[in-house]
């Protein structure tokens, strides 16, 4: 074949727009379904939270720890989904760690309690941040508990 022929330039140059506009459509691909991936894991951990503290809202203010553990056992059951759920009264009081995940992916023991007010951290609602490959969500509640 004669590299210098017009049908061998043509060829060349349409495997070339081929390749950079599947390049293209496989970076827009990955980057679209990224975000789709780190939004669905967001609304997640946001409605997790939200039911976590609609449970912490329903307790009356006396409750205790063994109180608010049962609920969020009961309710939520972190261990089993996999999940990890953290409940402190300030200031920094523990009041309920959830413990090691069905799968073992991580050891709820090591994971350092965020001091408040940490970057990230929302008065409001609540913001969510990613340390490293976390997805954490933190949340301030209220309620005149002690």
């Amino acid at each position: 074949m004669n590299h210098r022929s017009l049908a061998f330039r043509l060829v060349v140059w349409y495997a070339l727009l081929l390749s950079a506009t599947f390049a293209l459509i496989g970076t827009a691909l990955f980057y679209g379904l990224e975000q789709y991936l780190r939004t669905g894991i967001a609304d997640s951990l946001r409605r997790r939270s939200l039911q976590v503290e609609q449970i912490l809202a329903q307790l009356p203010a006396s409750a205790g720890a063994a109180a608010i553990s049962d609920a969020i056992e009961t309710r939520v059951a972190p261990e089993f989904n996999n999940r990890f759920v953290r409940v402190t009264r300030a200031p920094q009081e523990l009041v309920f760690r959830s413990g090691l995940p069905a799968d073992r992916s991580f050891d709820p023991a090591v994971i350092a309690p965020l001091p408040l007010p940490w970057p990230g951290w929302c008065a409001s609602s609540g913001c969510g941040v990613r340390p490293a490959h976390w997805s954490l969500h933190s949340v301030s509640i209220n309620s005149g508990r002690s």
